[in-house]
Parts: structure tokens; sequence; C-alpha cells
């Protein structure tokens, strides 16, 4: 269940790369290569689109640094440096030098190059007298980079020259001088140091070749290798509720600055963006434990961007890009690039959950060789034991890896990094998530969550329920309940393929239906129910594709005129004449069946089962395509509309047989792997540690024949991916060491107004989840029609309104359809199996229903009546009045003591109490009103007061004879026992805590008749 950034690529644009030669003073001689550590910045993730003025290409670009060899020179004033590069043919190309400290320009060191026909080209960019450090050469938008070159000050007189590269000029003598000892002294301080400096960024194992510099610089200070996180730092202020024992953590002072960002690897993003914005991005670590039960466990850091409100700030909106286990700290920048309005009120916060991104410590399973091995081992084509065993054994190892890695750098020891891992999960980042909100000033958290981030928002509401503020949760994972398996109704509905929970077709009155002897948990039924949510996202393509390419050539249309910013200025297909003038055909055919479609797209697939190791279709990367990469690439096309044309382009090349480098390409993203310097990115790592920790099966690991039947229910499920044989594989959480951390779902009532939006045809998190979270937490569902990942900042205007709207004054439209016309209605299935029409772009409906109940209408003088105020304003402050008349107008005749009652209420606009008629109240018919702060009417129920009985006066005493006792009356006589109103209100109301009870009870039935109608 992951979002990821959609994009595109062909080889030739993904490969710009840089690699190093030095032209060096006559005096110097070889030297080793130093490698520079300095971490890449993180791919903008979980947006439908790249940021403005940024292409698919440069996106990439951002996200793919590479790192070559670098060199060791000598400060001269004649310096320059050779540069060989290769990028798209004919393309021109602007280099410069800058400083890796702080990523700023080394003046006068620039250059203008351009490519050959090949794609390659050099260049030599000047370097004169630049003063001792690291230096990288970068792109004129600082996107690619080289490895390091270490610049080192001239010897002194009479000392050993500074070494320098293979390939520069033969050393010559010095002229031979006696300098003072000083300067020897100092020179040979200098050099030592320069030799720490290099030697401080390697660790033998490599586990923190990619750390970011900022994490070297703050917990290995002493550059031994051995990373350590410190306590928070005092100075900051708290902001609203703050959990016993945890003040320190919560009212930390957070080191907020531009140079951390450009020490974090996000300089290039600040250089190109904060023009726009015109105010920096800042960033820094926020310092949170390991187990908030148990602080001095030890503690992790948060990596977090903020770049402030433009306008008067009202608080903050945090962001959460999904995975799990992605990194969400430009999201910021996204949020303030896309939503300039709502960035003029609110500062924009991305974070990355602990275990992620720029957050230390982060997961590290298997090396970056074992991935490339792991992927390129292609399974499937081999006997079904022997494949099912390979991918089993992979599994365990990787599971393995990550107990074995994540931590490590940090001493932690196989038992402390067993307890990190067991603090990896959801429960405990929506505690950093909580803190964060204090550290920033806010008392009420205001989010947006995609895809997992809407599980992440869901648990904050359900651990944190006192502090939740505006949540928007885009894209929704099943939240799970003992009704899971309701959602499964939806399984591919528009083609009208239907299943139970044991994978058996049935007709669609049955669909999700439980069968006696179901053997699939939940967990299975959601990974089940997913798959059946990109088919019917294929489905969409493959028909789109078909109609986009008839087979009369003269109603054929090019790629060029199908997809023009492809081929635009910095599209993902620039300058590819010959492809933008091609005539388009589907690579699946011109079939609008989808079983046709289906089984066109699984034979494709199906031709790279080679049961080999790298023996698949080759590519640009100089690794083959395996069945199993084909496949993710797939998937990761099916994210985002935009990619549609680009996955067409990779099914040709598939089909005819002769390039896999688009597919491939595609699947490294959704790897998120460098394509150059081939490391992939934490997020792969981090996905399975989050998972695995929330929930496992460790306790009880499936056998063999059960791990089939469920790859042949997500085949079923999911035909367009299906391989000649369903291979029966465990998941990594079979092999985890201790079981799920996650508490089970649960109905949320004490929380504001929550937004959901859910996505007709949406790939990843099928719509059906959306109507269900909704309801579970009595919040307003917002409805896309579409066949992405998430709506929300890809530049739909009723969703975006919708969305602002909510954050910026906790506003929803009224229930109904809203926004463009379709062309077609679109349809798609909610949790219940109904029918739900697009006609319109957006759709409103909410699940929360505002009421004010009484326990009875009938009551008198100083009787005791309990009411109950429910999903109201959050924490307000409402009156209770008892009213003749309607209580509407100005005009009304109160009655003595009008005023029965005033409260607060909760978070989620609730409040139980009771009060009292009061004493000299006379019988008749009156109004128990409710009013706001202000004494605005809000809502009334109606009571009659009743004349209460006047005792008569006590008579003589007169002696009778005893009478026989009456006998009982037997329970089931049909004879009424009668009641007061106190007596009435008494078995709703044994505490004031009870009134939500018999509110809810009211609700309840108020719904059912409602849906019965």
């Amino acid at each position: 269940m992951r979002r990821l950034l959609a994009l595109s690529t062909t080889a030739a644009v993904a490969s710009l790369t840089l690699a190093l030669g030095c032209t060096v003073p006559a005096q110097a001689t070889s030297a080793p290569v130093s490698q520079d550590s300095q971490a890449s910045a993180p791919a903008l993730t979980d947006q439908s689109a790249a940021l403005p003025g940024t292409s698919s290409t440069q996106a990439i670009a951002d996200a793919t640094l590479e790192l070559p060899k670098g060199a060791t020179v000598v400060s001269s004033a004649n310096l320059s440096i050779p540069v060989t590069f290769t990028t798209t043919p004919n393309t021109p190309i602007k280099l410069k030098l800058v400083r890796v400290t702080d990523q700023s320009e080394v003046a006068g060191a620039q250059v203008s190059a351009t490519a050959g026909a090949d794609g390659k080209g050099t260049a030599d960019v000047p370097a004169k007298s630049v003063e001792a450090g690291k230096y990288k050469i970068v792109d004129e938008g600082g996107l690619k980079q080289s490895g390091a070159i270490t610049v080192t000050a001239p010897a002194a007189p009479g000392t050993e020259a500074s070494p320098a590269p293979s390939n520069s000029a033969p050393a010559t003598a010095a002229p031979s001088t006696t300098a003072p000892a000083q300067d020897k002294a100092a020179a040979e301080k200098k050099a030592a140091e320069a030799k720490k400096e290099a030697k401080k960024d390697e660790r033998a194992d490599g586990l923190d070749k990619y750390y970011p510099q900022l994490a070297k610089d703050l917990f290995d200070k002493d550059g031994n290798g051995t990373y350590k996180v410190t306590g928070p730092t005092a100075g900051g202020k708290s902001a609203g509720i703050v959990p016993k024992g945890l003040g320190s953590y919560y009212s930390q002072k957070v080191d907020f600055s531009s140079a951390n960002c450009v020490a974090l690897g996000y300089g290039a993003y600040a250089k190109k963006y904060e023009p726009t914005l015109k105010r920096p991005l800042e960033c820094g670590y926020m310092i949170a434990p390991i187990d908030s039960k148990k602080p001095s466990t030890g503690d992790v850091a948060i990596g977090v961007m903020r770049i402030k409100a433009s306008g008067k700030s009202k608080g903050s909106v945090m962001w959460n890009p999904g995975g799990p286990g992605a990194s969400g700290m430009t999201l910021a920048l996204v949020g303030a690039l896309y939503q300039p309005e709502l960035a003029k009120d609110f500062d924009m916060i991305g974070f990355d959950p602990r275990g992620t991104g720029s957050s230390m410590p982060f997961s590290q399973c298997s090396t970056d060789e074992q991935l490339d091995l792991d992927r390129a081992t292609n399974s499937w084509g081999k006997p079904l034991d022997a494949a099912e065993k390979e991918q089993a054994d992979i599994t365990k190892r990787f599971a393995k890896d990550c107990f074995e890695n994540t931590g490590k750098a940090f001493g932690l020891n196989g038992g402390a990094r067993n307890t990190l891992m067991k603090h990896l999960g959801t429960w405990d980042a929506v505690g950093d998530l909580d803190m964060l909100r204090s550290v920033v000033g806010d008392k009420k958290l205001s989010y947006v969550g995609y895809s997992y981030g809407t599980r992440l928002g869901y648990v904050y509401a359900q651990k944190f329920q006192a502090s939740a503020g505006r949540l928007v949760l885009d894209g929704v994972v099943d939240p799970g309940d003992a009704k899971a398996a309701a959602a499964l109704k939806s399984l591919n509905a528009s083609s009208n393929r239907y299943q139970d929970l044991n994978g058996k077709p049935v007709p669609a009155a049955k669909a999700g239906a439980k069968a006696a002897d179901s053997e699939v948990n939940s967990e299975e039924q959601d990974n089940i129910a997913q798959g059946a949510g990109f088919q019917d996202t294929f489905e969409q393509f493959a028909k789109d594709c078909a109609a986009k390419g008839p087979a009369d050539p003269a109603k054929q249309k090019t790629y060029g005129e199908l997809w023009p910013k492809l081929f635009a200025k910095d599209g993902s297909f620039e300058g590819d004449t010959q492809l933008q003038g091609t005539k388009f055909e589907c690579a699946l055919g011109q079939s609008q069946d989808p079983k046709v479609l289906s089984t066109n797209s699984a034979k494709l697939l199906q031709t790279l089962e080679t049961g080999g190791v790298n023996e698949g279709l080759p590519t640009a990367y100089e690794r083959n395509l395996s069945f199993g990469d084909a496949r993710t690439g797939f998937f990761q096309a099916l994210y985002s509309e935009d990619l549609w044309g680009t996955l067409n382009v990779g099914l040709a090349d598939l089909k005819a047989g002769a390039d896999g480098t688009v597919m491939m390409s595609l699947a490294d993203q959704y790897n998120d792997r460098d394509p150059q310097t081939g490391h992939y990115a934490p997020m792969l790592q981090a996905f399975t540690n989050i998972r695995c920790t929330d929930a496992n099966n460790s306790a009880n690991p499936a056998p063999d024949a059960h791990l089939r039947k469920l790859a042949k229910l997500y085949d079923e499920a999911a035909p367009f991916q299906a391989a000649s044989q369903a291979l029966g594989t465990p998941d990594y959480c079979q092999f985890w060491n201790f079981t799920g951390t996650l508490p089970q779902a649960e109905k949320l009532t004490k929380v504001p107004n929550v937004l959901v939006v859910s996505t007709s045809h949406d790939p990843a998190t099928p719509y059906a989840a959306g109507p269900k979270l909704a309801r579970m937490i009595d919040g307003t569902l917002l409805s896309v029609s579409g066949a992405s990942h998430t709506s929300y900042n890809a530049e739909i205007k009723c969703v975006d309104d919708t969305v602002n709207n909510f954050l910026t004054s906790g506003v929803v439209p009224k229930d109904g359809d809203f926004g463009d016309k379709l062309k077609t209605p679109d349809t798609t299935k909610d949790d219940r199996g109904n029918t739900v029409t697009f006609p319109n772009l957006c759709k409103v409906k909410t699940f929360r229903d505002s009421d004010f109940v009484t326990s009875t209408t009938k009551a008198k003088a100083k009787d005791k009546v309990g009411f109950a105020v429910l999903h109201r304003d959050s924490e307000a402050k409402y009156t209770v009045s008892l009213t003749t008349g309607s209580g509407k107008g100005a005009a009304v005749k109160a009655v003595v003591n009008a005023q029965v009652a005033g409260m607060t209420t909760d978070n989620g606009g609730n409040h139980a109490g009771v009060f009292q008629v009061p004493a000299k109240t006379a019988p008749g018919q009156y109004m128990v009103v409710l009013k706001d702060a202000r004494g605005a009417f809000v809502a009334s129920r109606p009571l009659t007061v009743q004349k209460t009985a006047v005792p008569s006066k006590p008579k003589p005493p007169v002696v009778h004879k005893p009478k026989p006792k009456p006998k009982p009356v037997a329970q089931n006589s049909g004879e009424n026992l009668s009641n007061t109103g106190s007596d009435s209100a008494g078995w709703i109301f044994g505490g004031a805590a009870a009134i939500l009870v018999g509110a809810g009870a009211l609700l309840v039935a108020r719904r059912r008749k409602g849906e019965q109608n």
C-alpha cells in the first residue's frame, strides 16, 4: 500500500553521469581516491506530479545523485578539472564547482558544454586557487553531482607535496628551501586533520555511507563510526496536552535552519524554490524516546522540514506521504508550492517518521548488491517447488538482515536492536507526531495523510483523541475490524467478477460473504482486495489504451498528439522525434473485453519467466528485466494516469522482445533505487519494518498449502499480472522476532469531523475503504472520480478547494454532487456493495450526525432530565435553557431559572449531563433549548411538564381487620407499571456519562430508519 511519486523516464534521460579527472600542479603526485559521503536529497515522494516548474526528468535527477570516484588535489593558480559526462545526445549542459559543506558556488568555476551524438562529452571546469576543502561538480540546477574532490593546501616549502590522482601530470621537484619549524608543524597538523576528516565518514561495514551529513555531524562527533542520538535540547515551549513523563521532549527546542537543510541534502531544493517561495526552507532534528513508556531506553531523531506561512501564521499543517516508509520532509515544499493560499495562513511541516528517510536510525536490511541480486533471481519459470523455496529463502534472509543491520551503526547489540525494531511501528510513530505538534506550538493537530498516511492519521486520532484537530485522510488504507471482509464486495465490480473469502467465484449478491470454513484472515483479505483494486485500475488503463489505438490507421494518432507533455521540453521522452511521430498502437490489442485484455497482459509478462539469474530482457542499466521487475514496473505505472503512455511504451518494447529499459526504470522507481549509484533509499526496508512491526503472523506461520491458496486468490483477483503458475511464498512478516504491536481498530466518537478522500478507481487503496473509515469515525467522505492513487494536490479544483476550506475553517460542502460534469457517469462500489454513481467529478456525504437529545419528553417540577450534545463544535461552551415557545425567537417567555445547565463539549463536540426542572415550573408545554456561547439558538427538544399531585390531608387512623396479601402479578401478564418522568430517565442515566449510551441508541435508531427509507 504505497504512495510514490509518479515519474516516467527513458534510459537516456535518466542517465546523466559525471566522471572526474583532474589537472593539477606539476609538483603533485598520484594518490588514492577519496569518496564523499554526503547524502543525496531524498525524492519528492507520493505526489501525483513533480514540483511546479520541475519536469519528471528533473524530479528523477533530484533523487538520483551519482557519487562516482572523486580525487584529492592540491590548490594552485592553474588548477582545472576535466569532466566526462553522459546525457541526452546533442544536449547542452552547464557545470559548476560547489562546496560540499553548504553547496555554495565557487566564483568563476563554471563551464558550458554540449553532448555529442552519442550523448557523451567533456569539459574543463576552472578551479583556480580554490581554498582547501571538499568540492563537487554539479549541473546548473544542482540536481546531478559528481563524487567528491578533496582540495588540500599547497605544501609548505621543504615539505612533501600533497598527493594527486594518477592521471595528473608527472611530478617535479619543488624548490628546496628551509621553512620555519612552526610552518612545517602547521602543515602537518592540517594534513592530519584532512586525513581524519576523510576517515570520519568511513565505516568498515558501509552502514553509514548514505547517512546525511547532519547526522554525521551531530551523532558521530568523534568520527569513530559509532553513532548516538543525544537527548532533547531544552529551551522550547510545549503546547496543548503533554503526556506524563515526556515534558522535556514536548518542550524541546529544535534547531530549524537553512544550513541544516543543506546538510540533509536539500540544498538544490532550497536554491531552486526559495526564490519562488520568497522564504527559506528550514530543517532540523526533533529528538524522541525509543520507548515513550521508558525514555531511558534511548532516543531516535526525527527529520523535519518547515516552511513558515507567508502571512500571519494560524498554526501548522503536517504532511505524510504514505508508504509505509516514504520520506515526507519535502511534502512541506509541495504544500507550500501547490497550495499557496493555505501556506499563507499555515506553516507547512514535513517529517520523516521514525525509521525512515533522514530520521536516525533509519531502517537498514540487505545491501544494495544483495537487493539487485534478489531482483535478478528470476524464479518464475522454474519447477514450482524449487521456485517457491528460492523465493522463501530470499524472504527469510531479508527479514534477518533487517534485525541484523537496523540500529547497528548506533552501537546497539542484538537485544537493543530488537527493542528498537519493536518501536518503529505506527503506534510509536503517532507519538512522534503528537510530540511534533507540541514542539511547533500547536494545541491541536492539523494533518494531511496519503495512503498509509491515512492509517497514521487514524491511529493518531485513536491514541490522542483530545489532541486531534482537522485531519484529512486521502487514499484510505482499510482500518480493519471484524467486518473488514465486507470490503471484498467491491472486488472487480467493473467486470462483474466476485469471490467469497475462500476465493470462490460467486454471484454479486453473495460477494464478501464469509464461508464457514474460511481460513483467510483480515490482513490477507486486505491484500487480495488491493490486488482487485489494481485490476480495476488496469482495466481502466487497458480500455483507454485500446480506445486510443483503433485498428483503422486513418483514425490513429501519434504518441506526440496523445501525450504532448511527454515530448515537450524537459518531458520524459524529450527529443525522441521517432517515437513522437509514431502512430500509437495499444500493446494489449484493440479489444474492450477486460478478460481478453487481462489475458494479453499476463501473456506478455510471462514471456519473462526464464527461471535463471539475470536472464530476462536486456536493459540500458546492465541489468536484465525479470518477470518480477516487469510486474513491479506495471504496478508502479498504475499509480498515476500520467504514466499510462509510458506504460504502453514499456509494454510495446516487451512485446517486441528487444528492450526492457522502460519497465526496469518503472520498477526502480517503485523500489526507490538510484539509477546512478545503485543505492536503494531506506523506504523499501522501512516499508517492511513498519508493516511487520504493526502486524505479523510469526506466531502462527502459514503452511505451504495456504500460501499457494493465497497466491491463487490474488491472481484470480488481479489476472492481468498473473504468472503461469502462482508461487506460494511467505511474507517477510512470517519471520519477525515478535508479534505485532498495533492495537485493533475501534470506532471513534470523541474526535472532531475528519475529512476522508477516496478515489473511485484508486489502484492501491480501493474506494470501498473510504466510506468504511468515514463511518467508523463519524466523518465526512469526499468521493472523487478517477483512476490515480489519491486526489488532493493533483490539480483537481473541487478536491483542492474542499480540502483547503476544511483545513482553514473546518467547513465541508453539503451532501451532494459538485465539480466538473463528467461526459460519462462513473460508477464504483462502496464497502457495503452499493453502487456509487458520479455524474460530477466530486461527491460529498457526511456520516456525522450532530444532535441534541433528552432522556424523556415528560417530567414534573424538580424531576431530573438527562441530555446529550453530540458532534457539535469541539471544546465549545453551550447552555441549556427551559423556555416557552420554539426557543428560536428573542421574544420568548422564559420560566424562572431559565438556564438549567452549562457545559463545555469534548474534542468530538460531545457532552452528557443532567438538569433539574425548576421547582416553580408551572405545568405546560416547554422547549429544552441548546444555545451556543453567543446565546444563539442551536437545537431544541420538547418537554411536557406535568402537574404534581397534591397530597390529601391526613385523617384519623381507622382500625381495619387484616386482609389477605394480594397475589403477585406475573411478569408476563402484560400489566404496565407507571413511571414518572424521573423514573423513566433513571434507567438511562445511572450517571451523567450514561447519556451517551442512550443518545447513541436514539441516533442509531434514526440512522436505521433513514437507511430503510
